[in-house]
């Protein structure tokens, strides 16, 4: 798997001096699989020159999967301008849950927002994870760890009850040789994240001592 970050900042883009080592484009990652499936997350305005690079690479008419993660502007300002999206042969996936969701936080409270579902980049993150290590997993198997392993969070205002993602106990519950990562509630969401960003190398020492070798580079 690799991973190429086309936009780092959030809110808006900033061209200057403060944004010469990450660059001042909004949010946006290209992640490509062995097999050569490619997924975008995000479409700030980094994805305009992922686009153009993927035109001028011949790949304008190819398959691919854009996953946003909420709809604030520096998520989906670049997405009038990736050129992909207008080639007739390309054939694209938009992944976006619409409507009002409600988010939980790490205190236990809820919040609600009007957009698109914050765990979509969180689940994303784990999934991919999760097939680099495991690359025989069906989805049915995944789908199944990460909702076996959820977390009820209770909204205090209304008594209502949720699941939230908790990927360090979905990851465990795949693996049960490797130890859980935390134990903050958080569970492995970040690590999944942070994954990757820096690939599946960072995790190798963990899985060496486990017994498992990841299948990717």
């Amino acid at each position: 798997m690799r991973v190429r970050f086309w936009g780092t900042r959030g809110s808006i883009p900033k061209a200057g001096p403060s944004t010469l080592r990450y660059g001042g484009n909004t949010s946006c990652v290209e992640v490509r699989a062995d097999d050569g499936t490619l997924v975008v997350l995000d479409a700030g305005s980094g994805i305009h020159e992922l686009g153009l690079t993927l035109m001028r690479n011949g790949e304008g008419a190819r398959r691919g999967h854009l996953l946003i993660g909420h709809t604030h502007w520096d998520h989906i300002q670049g997405f009038p301008f990736f050129a992909p999206l207008f080639s007739p042969e390309g054939q694209w996936d938009v992944f976006a849950p619409g409507g009002v969701t409600e988010s939980s936080r790490l205190d236990g409270t809820t919040k609600n927002g009007t957009g698109t579902s914050y765990a979509t980049p969180v689940v994303s993150g784990c999934v991919l994870l999760f097939r680099s290590i495991f690359p025989m997993l069906t989805p049915n198997a995944l789908e199944r760890a990460l909702e076996d392993s959820s977390i009820q969070v209770t909204d205090g205002t209304n008594g209502l009850s949720f699941p939230r993602i908790n990927c360090n106990e979905a990851f465990a519950s795949l693996s049960p040789r490797v130890p859980a990562l935390s134990r903050d509630g958080f569970g492995l969401s970040g690590l999944a994240l942070l994954a990757l960003s820096l690939g599946v190398s960072a995790l190798r020492p963990l899985l060496r001592r486990s017994g498992r070798t990841p299948t990717t580079r």
